[in-house]
C-alpha cells in the first residue's frame, strides 16, 4: 500500500469535508450549522432616501454576514432584526417625507 494522497482519509483522522469553507474566515467550529439569517439588503437600500436610517440600516445589514462568518450565529440575528426594523422605519420616513414635499409642491402651483 502506497502513501495516503490528500484525497484519502488517513487512520485515526476525520476527512475533510469540501463544503466546510477553509482560511482566516472560518469560524473555529467549522461552518455553522444554521442557515444564514436575511440581510434585508434591499429594504435598506430602498430605505436610501432617509439618509440616517438608511445608513443605520445598511450598517446592520452588513453586520449579518460578518457575524454569521465569523460563527455568531445569536449576533447575526440580532443584527438581521436590527437591519430589518431601521430599513422599515427608512422606508416609512422616507415616503412621509416625499408625501410632504410633493404636497407642498402642490400646493404651491
Amino acid at each position: 500500500m502506497g502513501p495516503a494522497t490528500g484525497h484519502q482519509p488517513v487512520a485515526g483522522q476525520p476527512s475533510p469535508n469540501p463544503t466546510v469553507p477553509l482560511g482566516p474566515w472560518a469560524p473555529p467550529g467549522g461552518a455553522p450549522t444554521a442557515p444564514a439569517p436575511p440581510t434585508y439588503w434591499p429594504l435598506s437600500i430602498v430605505a436610501i432616501p432617509s439618509l440616517l436610517f438608511g445608513g443605520i440600516a445598511m450598517y446592520f445589514s452588513r453586520q449579518v454576514g460578518r457575524r454569521y462568518r465569523a460563527g455568531d450565529l445569536e449576533g447575526a440575528r440580532r443584527a438581521s432584526g436590527k437591519a430589518k426594523t431601521w430599513g422599515t422605519i427608512g422606508v416609512v420616513v422616507g415616503a412621509l417625507v416625499l408625501i410632504a414635499v410633493l404636497g407642498n409642491l402642490a400646493s404651491s402651483s
